[in-house]
């Protein structure tokens, strides 16, 4: 079975939703440390290449 990469986008100013709908279709999965507002913080850095499933935690504020 062959690894599948993804460059992680960026996730900054999106709200929880957004960012839980494009990770799904990445096949990345999101740890959130609060439940609204818009991300203001991500562990894996936009354009990094990371091998699929891997998780991304956010963090969460309101704006």
């Amino acid at each position: 079975m062959q690894k599948q990469n993804n460059l992680v986008p960026n996730f900054l100013g999106k709200t929880l939703k957004q960012t839980i709908q494009e990770a799904k279709d990445l096949g990345l999965i999101i740890n959130p440390v609060g439940t609204s507002g818009r991300v203001v913080w991500q562990s894996v850095s936009p354009g990094q290449l990371v091998d699929s499933s891997p998780a991304c935690t956010i963090k969460l504020e309101s704006i």
